[in-house]
Order: structure tokens, then C-alpha cells, then sequence
């Protein structure tokens, strides 16, 4: 917590310190708690707010999702929108699932990591995790190697779309559920043309 320090002059000229006042905004920040869980808030109101049909909205958020786990650094977007286009989803709840997972930015090194050994623990014959990091021996232009490119993408795209697949899949079902449960909700709830309430047929 920040603290600010008032400062009279006095009689003399001389500055002197008065008092001290708490400033507010604990968790203040890109990767405040607070900040992180009123956008989060932000983006759940603003799904929940769209239009469309449940399994457009959520296939939709299941678009996103699923791109916001995959190493496509810089053309995530334009890939997320593009086949929620495809799929005939919402174009928006793609782009609220794509943005949502910024939260996890601060973790990128491990989740990539992590989607790293399991492609190539899968691609591997006999199975086996891959070996330790020498970071002695790493060199940046090493990434330009079209060798080392496939030898490490690949594995890194199988790990990611291990993890993607089944991500996206709960989200879509969870969020459709909720969704048609709305949707029901709201019919129930709505006047009928005699001015009584909609209800379910038995």
C-alpha cells in the first residue's frame, strides 16, 4: 500500500512533514488481483449480454478459448474470429474467450513448458519426457533454424492442442448449459399474449 506524505512550510521557510495518508488500490496494477477480477466480471456481463442462440454463443466462447491456449502469438485473433466466422459462432464471445485468458499472460513460460513435454512425450517412441534446458547452451538466432523450429514446434502444437481440445469442449458444454437454462428461465418468466405467464407443456 502506497502512503503519501503532506509538507507544510513553515514560519521559517522550512518544509516539514505534516502527515501521512494511506492511499488506496491494494492489488493496483496490469496483474492486480483486483484488476484482473473486475475484468473478468466485465467480460462475464458482456457474454451474458449478447444475442443469438446458446449453441452460437457458446460455441462461440469455445473458439476463443481454445486459440487463447495455443502458441499462434500474434495471429491468435485473427484465427479465433476467422473460424468462429467458419463455424457460423458468435464472433464476439470468441473474442470475450481469447481475452479472458489474458490473466494467465504471467504464466505463459510454464504453460508452455508444460504443453511442451507432453507433445513430445506423445510424438516420442518409446515415450519419454524430453531433456532438461541447458540455458548455457541456448542461443536466440537458434530459433531461426528450420531444425530446431519443427523439433520444438511441433511437440509444443500436439501438447497444445491436447490441452485446447478438452478446454474448449467443457467450456461449451458448461456455458451452453447455463446459457439454455437463461434462455428457459426467461420464457417462464415472460408475459403470454393473455396475460398470464409462458409455461413449459407437461
Amino acid at each position: 500500500m502506497k502512503s503519501t506524505t503532506k509538507v507544510a512550510k513553515a514560519d521559517s521557510g522550512e518544509a516539514r512533514p505534516v502527515s501521512v495518508v494511506p492511499e488506496k488500490g491494494g492489488g493496483a496494477g496490469v496483474f492486480g488481483v483486483k484488476v484482473w477480477r473486475s475484468r473478468l466480471f466485465a467480460f462475464w456481463k458482456k457474454f451474458l449480454s449478447l444475442e443469438g442462440a446458446p449453441s452460437v454463443i457458446a460455441g462461440g466462447l469455445a473458439v476463443g478459448v481454445f486459440f487463447a491456449l495455443t502458441p499462434f502469438w500474434g495471429i491468435k485473433t485473427v484465427l479465433a474470429l476467422a473460424v468462429a466466422a467458419l463455424l457460423r459462432t458468435n464472433p464476439v464471445a470468441a473474442f470475450i474467450g481469447l481475452t479472458a485468458f489474458d490473466f494467465i499472460t504471467p504464466l505463459v513460460p510454464l504453460m508452455l513448458r508444460f504443453q511442451y513435454d507432453t507433445g513430445y512425450w506423445l510424438l516420442s517412441e518409446p515415450h519419454a519426457f524430453p531433456p532438461e534446458i541447458e540455458w548455457k547452451d541456448f542461443h536466440p538466432k537458434s530459433f531461426f533454424r528450420w531444425d530446431v523450429f519443427v523439433g520444438t514446434g511441433i511437440p509444443l502444437l500436439v501438447g497444445s492442442f491436447l490441452w485446447a481440445f478438452p478446454a474448449a469442449s467443457a467450456v461449451y458444454f458448461c456455458s451452453f448449459s447455463l446459457l439454455q437454462k437463461r434462455k428457459n428461465r426467461a420464457a417462464k418468466q415472460a408475459p403470454s399474449p393473455e396475460g398470464g405467464q409462458n409455461f413449459p407443456p407437461p
